[in-house]
């Protein structure tokens, strides 16, 4: 319950008990009424403008009485410069006369879409008695979902557009950003990149409001817990010992995670604030995800900052738009049609995990600790004990994280079993074994995890990965590089080691002792397995035959 009352802090409308005990959610009247007069069209409005528009939703946040902080200093600017004269007479004719009310429609329908949450989720067939997966505060180290209709979605994603969320109280939840003041800003302040990110959203906006989709989005904070008897995997002689097989890997040099591989776990190279920069001025891969992808920055609204042993996974997200480019190149190039099948919950079966590296490491990267605080967060957002066809629908309980109830859509049959497997403890009990008691068909779609502004060393958070994706019972693991010439070797040298048949245990010491000899001038690579002719010394090399 307290999870839902730190929520009603964070919305834009207030919600009430009716005399029936029912909930209700309501507008401010004045903000309602400016909202109809929005919605009702530009003749009604008079906005028809850049400049107009702003004015419009700083006139909503004064009205609203909500602790807003003060809009993005560039807003009006940026706003005027996309709606007055990057966008074409007839775009901008388009966007004032149909998409902006068609937006301030589906911000009216929000206190509609909440209290008919529960009814929503019970049509899905999700859950009768889970109310706990409605719309909520997903605190720290307390693993649990979210389950939202697009309808639902598009609706919050309207009233972020229009600023209309109070956004003063957000960092005592360690929560970021989640109106769009500051990607309006970055329109005037970073030129093309924002413009194209803007204009992802509007398409956004086109599609759902022409034929809104039918189907759902799950958000779930996964967490490895950290109590006594369960402090296994954050122990690093957990690693030494574990027996289980490495799994193949294929090294990707071109290719997209989003387009290649779409029936892998998606890797989201994540912010500790999910979606980072999307609604400022980043771009890259984080934030170009959340604008092909826009229904996944409504877990930006209610989802706080990750800690080391938690990641998110959201499933049914998605994809509206095509695009070119990265970081500054980054442009939209038009729709894109998403034929992923759904499952039963309605989601399209895109299975997107967010994982955040450590900024900027430096060599203490290779120390013991920061290689197995990036083993853990891998392995935390790698690691699914529940079957693919049902949901891993972890509960809001208190705490006891990755505790699957009986109740749940789960291949589990029983909480021992599913304790073992967050445990990776095989039939035999040793805790040295793979998670292959449950049958993980679904590969992992990674790549330069942390590797770019994050300064992360990219041989070294390959095999990480690699690691955590093997001690998860994934079946295999795509490496998509990017061409990053850093990558070239890894297909080379992971072949090596499966022929050697290591397994978990020795490349987790291999990697330990590269980091207590500290002669980081030698590739990782290249010391694991040295180019013909070399004479590098590494008689701490083992093989499974000596």
């Amino acid at each position: 319950m307290e999870s839902f009352l730190a929520m009603d802090a964070l919305l834009p409308v207030k919600r009430e008990v009716g005399e029936g005990g029912e909930t209700i959610y309501t507008w401010q009247g004045s903000v309602k009424y400016s909202l109809l007069a929005l919605a009702r069209g530009a003749f009604a409005s008079q906005i028809l403008s850049g400049e107009a528009l702003f004015d419009c939703i700083r006139d909503l946040q004064l009205r609203s009485g909500l602790p807003h902080s003060r809009l993005a200093r560039d807003a009006s600017h940026g706003l005027a410069l996309f709606c007055d004269d990057l966008m074409s007479p007839a775009d901008a004719q388009v966007f004032f006369r149909s998409t902006l009310p068609q937006i301030a429609r589906l911000a009216l329908n929000l206190p509609a879409l909440l209290q008919s949450q529960s009814q929503q989720i019970a049509e899905l067939g999700a859950e009768k008695d889970r109310p706990e997966m409605a719309l909520r505060l997903l605190r720290k180290q307390h693993a649990g979902m979210v389950l939202l209709r697009q309808e639902l979605v598009a609706s919050l994603l309207a009233c972020s557009f229009l600023c209309l969320f109070p956004s003063e109280n957000r960092r005592e939840e360690d929560l970021g950003i989640i109106n769009f003041d500051r990607l309006f800003a970055g329109v005037y302040e970073r030129g093309e990149t924002n413009e194209n990110k803007l204009r992802c959203i509007l398409h956004y906006f086109d599609r759902v409001c022409n034929t809104m989709p039918q189907g759902s989005v799950s958000f779930e904070r996964k967490v490895l817990p950290k109590k006594d008897q369960e402090k296994e995997v954050h122990d690093g002689a957990f690693w030494r010992s574990s027996q289980a097989p490495l799994c193949p890997i294929t090294l990707l040099e071109k290719g997209f995670i989003e387009d290649d591989g779409r029936d892998c776990l998606q890797v989201d190279f994540a912010n500790r604030l999910l979606g980072g920069g999307a609604l400022a001025v980043g771009c890259v891969q984080e934030e170009i995800r959340f604008m092909i992808n826009p229904e996944l920055i409504a877990g930006m609204l209610f989802i706080p900052a990750m800690a080391d042993n938690e990641s998110i996974e959201v499933v049914g997200a998605e994809r509206y738009s095509s695009y070119e480019g990265y970081g500054p190149t980054f442009r939209f190039k038009g729709d894109f049609s998403d034929s992923t099948p759904r499952d039963t919950w309605g989601r399209r079966q895109t299975r997107i995990i967010a994982i955040d590296a450590l900024p900027r490491p430096g060599e203490k990267q290779f120390q013991s600790p920061l290689m197995l605080r990036e083993l853990v967060k891998a392995y935390c957002g790698f690691l699914d004990p529940c079957s693919t066809e049902g949901d891993p629908g972890a509960t809001d309980n208190g705490g006891d994280a990755m505790d699957i109830a009986d109740e749940s859509p789960c291949c589990v049959e029983n909480k021992e079993l599913c304790d073992s497997v967050v445990l990776g403890i095989t039939s035999n009990g040793n805790g040295t074994g793979a998670t292959t008691d449950m049958k993980t068909t679904v590969g992992v779609a990674t790549g330069n995890w942390g590797c770019g502004v994050f300064g992360g060393n990219l041989e070294l958070k390959s095999l990480l990965q690699w690691l955590a994706a093997s001690q998860a019972g994934r079946p295999y693991m795509l490496y998509f590089s990017f061409q990053d010439p850093r990558a070239k070797r890894l297909q080379e040298v992971a072949d090596w080691i499966l022929q050697e048949q290591w397994c978990v245990g020795e490349l987790w010491s291999i990697l330990l002792e590269y980091g207590e000899q500290g002669q980081f001038h030698v590739n990782l690579f290249d010391w694991i397995m040295p180019h013909p002719g070399t004479k590098l010394h590494y008689s701490q090399h083992y093989h499974k035959a000596g």
